[in-house]
Order: C-alpha cells, then structure tokens, then sequence
C-alpha cells in the first residue's frame, strides 16, 4: 500500500512531519512555484511579444501528460508495481512510452513553425523517434543500472530520493543536448 502523506497513529501526539518529509514537501512547492513563473512569462511572452510555436511545447506536455500524470499517481503507481515483467523490461518499456509520447509534442511544435500538413508532421514524428530508439537506449540502461547499483548504496547511508536526485543531478545536462539548436541550420530551429 502506498501511504499519499505522512500522518502520525492516532494514539501517538501529532507533531510535525520529520524534516525530510518537511523538507520534500518544500522543495515540492518550491519546484511548483518556479514552474508557475516560467510558464506565466513564457504565457506574456508568446502573447506580448511574439508568437513562436516551440513555446507551446511545455504548456502542451504539461497540460496534457504532466497534470494527468501527476493526478492519478497513486492509481499509476498500484497499476505499474502490479506489472508482472522483469524490472529491466518494465523501466525500458516505460522510458520508451514516455520518450515516444514526448516527441510527438515535440514533433507538433517543431512542425507549426513549418506550416502544418499531415503527411510532414508524421515524417517529422519518425525522424523524432528514430533519433530518440538510438540515443536513449544507453540513458535508459545507464538510468537502470544507476538505480540499481547506486541506490542500496544511497538507502544504507539514509539519503532521501530528493536528495539522491541531486546527487544524480549533474547528468541530466547529458539529455538536454539535444534540444540545443544548430547555429548553423536555417528554417525552423529545434526545439
């Protein structure tokens, strides 16, 4: 059973949550309310400003996977701990859903810029995933093995998932190179 917050038997005093608990619980709200700025000022910006199509692209993900997502994580969680696969498989499996979903976002936002046609966008969505079933492949077992490896390690020194997040932090960069636009490429930039 997956407790959704931390609550004290009701024979015991309620005092406040442990700090590490006080403390995701703040970095939550803390990331919420960074999030919330970003997307205010990219809102004005594309409204104000001008109008570029690779903007929509967190409004789409966010509002359309990311909400939903995050609403029903419980039941989520239940369904996916139920999955009878291997874990390798299942962490591959759901690394390709979410990457392959994620570029068909990508996909449209790049394709506005272009002028919409059906027959392109769905070029656009192959050359998306081809890139993407190549250069995730050794994220994915790189992630896996991380977790695997790393993660007893992180759980006999009582490190928080927060905190091991951080620590894993600085390989993240390694992803988002590929959302660097081409100096030297004309037309639509990627995103």
């Amino acid at each position: 059973m997956i407790n959704r917050e931390w609550s004290a038997p009701p024979s015991i005093e309620r005092s406040s949550p442990p700090p590490t608990r006080r403390r995701a619980r703040w970095l939550v709200r803390f990331t919420v309310v960074w999030l919330a700025a970003a997307l205010i000022f990219w809102a004005w910006y594309l409204a104000a400003i001008e109008f570029i199509a690779q903007f929509l692209y967190p409004f789409l993900w966010l509002g359309l996977v990311g909400l939903p997502v995050w609403r029903w994580r419980w039941p989520l969680a239940r369904r996916l701990q139920g999955w009878r696969l291997p874990g390798f498989l299942k962490f591959m499996l759901l690394g390709y859903m979410m990457v392959l979903l994620e570029e068909v976002f990508a996909a449209l936002v790049n394709h506005l810029a272009e002028g919409f046609s059906w027959p392109l966008f769905l070029q656009r969505i192959g050359q998306f995933w081809a890139f993407n079933l190549l250069g995730f492949t050794g994220y994915f077992v790189g992630w896996y093995l991380l977790a695997r490896l790393l993660w007893p390690v992180l759980r006999a020194r009582d490190l928080s998932p927060a905190r091991a997040a951080a620590a894993i932090s600085p390989l993240r960069p390694a992803h988002d190179l590929h959302l660097w636009p081409d100096p030297g490429a004309s037309g639509a930039q990627p995103l």
